[in-house]
């Protein structure tokens, strides 16, 4: 596998560790998060939490902000871009500790903000044909299949309803690799897909927060010591994808070939049904006169 190629625009995935915390560039992470939930998303700041640390323990690139969506409500959402095989468990610890967090911080249970998670994952591992999953959990009831809702006192001591939906996080998976960048881009989330895929922003790309970031995240406009990082960058994201490909090919071989073994052994099983002589079993399967007894 080549090397990345240093292109005009620095990646998404540098991009929201070292540029997208400032408050100058929040119009760009806005854009992006409003793209992948639907909604329009406005940024009051950034949370107080462990993601946000420079130093912190958990070395993935991470930033929990503070939003209002098109509700009015105050939303807490947290982007990080993953590059390891348990990417998954990544997603429910995120969400899990932003709660957590919610609350190491003084806010009553009542009070806890709605989390929006978003993962952009940068290798194939996992099954599904879309680029862009979205999950949350909904309690159903097991014989009835209806939905429960919550009833909650304000402080104006009247009732309200509120559905899992409403308290749950949210959580979004975005795989890069899944996305055809060759078709014609048109709306917002096709446009900031393109620039997942690419690290490219097209000319006439108008999807909110690229125009911003067509003109910051350029990489020739980094100072000289941030291109450097960022080149370093681009080196560790070589050798770990390499690592994470080769593990993920030997897991597919692997698959392979416990399904051919699976699949002889049906035949087998089969044939051995239907009366067939044990040596005409071993010739079309290739199987041992053991494993074939053993069946």
């Amino acid at each position: 596998m080549a090397k990345r190629e240093v292109k005009k625009y620095v990646w998404f995935d540098w991009a929201v560790k070292h540029i997208l915390r400032n408050k100058a560039n929040f119009v760009i992470l806005e854009g992006f998060i409003s793209a992948i939930t639907g909604e329009n998303m406005k940024i009051t700041g950034l949370e107080e939490s462990e993601g946000n640390q420079e130093k912190s323990n958990q070395k993935f690139n991470r930033v929990d902000v503070r939003a209002v969506n098109d509700k009015g409500e105050k939303v807490i959402i947290e982007v990080q871009t993953i590059r390891e095989m348990d990417f998954i468990e990544r997603m429910l610890f995120g969400a899990a500790n932003t709660v957590k967090e919610q609350v190491d911080l003084g806010h009553p249970y009542k009070d806890i903000h709605k989390v929006y998670t978003i993962s952009v994952v940068y290798f194939g591992l996992g099954q599904g044909k879309d680029y862009l999953y979205k999950g949350q959990a909904v309690l159903k009831g097991v014989h009835t299949h209806d939905t429960f809702t919550f009833k909650r006192k304000t402080e104006q001591d009247t009732l309200i309803t509120l559905s899992s939906e409403d308290i749950f996080p949210v959580y979004y998976l975005v795989r890069v690799g899944k996305f055809d960048y060759k078709k014609v881009t048109k709306n917002s989330l096709e446009q900031w897909m393109n620039y997942l895929k690419t690290g490219e922003i097209g000319e006439d790309d108008d999807a909110p927060g690229l125009p911003e970031a067509r003109s910051r995240l350029q990489y020739d406009a980094l100072p000289k010591a941030e291109q450097k990082v960022y080149r370093d960058f681009l080196d560790s994201v070589y050798y770990e994808q390499e690592a994470l490909d080769d593990s993920y090919a030997e897991g597919v071989a692997h698959g392979e070939a416990l399904g051919e073994a699976k699949s002889k052994k049906e035949m087998a099983r089969m044939m051995k049904e239907n009366g067939e002589p044990i040596e005409k079993i071993m010739l079309y399967t290739g199987l041992s006169s053991e494993e074939v007894k053993d069946l």
